[in-house]
């Protein structure tokens, strides 16, 4: 999946789940920044997953998967 799919897919989740309101734009701009929480989580915990075991492998894979969720992030913040 693509960071910009993914990021729309969080965003929708959270839309579909906790829109409540009828101003659909505060609704939207709510659901992105719960999906923006959400990434943050995700990304601090791999840090301290897989920081922990400092292997070169490790941290390779680390960084891999951070560049990705950033992405996700720069494509919530798109939307």
């Amino acid at each position: 999946m693509t960071p910009k799919e993914k990021a729309k897919e969080l965003v929708e989740k959270y839309f579909n789940t906790c829109h409540k309101s009828s101003d659909l734009e505060l609704s939207w701009k709510v659901c992105k920044k719960c999906a923006l929480i959400a990434v943050d989580e995700m990304i601090i915990q791999n840090g301290e997953l897989y920081l922990n075991s400092l292997g070169d492998k490790t941290i390779n894979f680390y960084k891999e998967k951070n560049d990705y969720l950033f992405e996700v992030k720069k494509e919530i913040e798109k939307l």
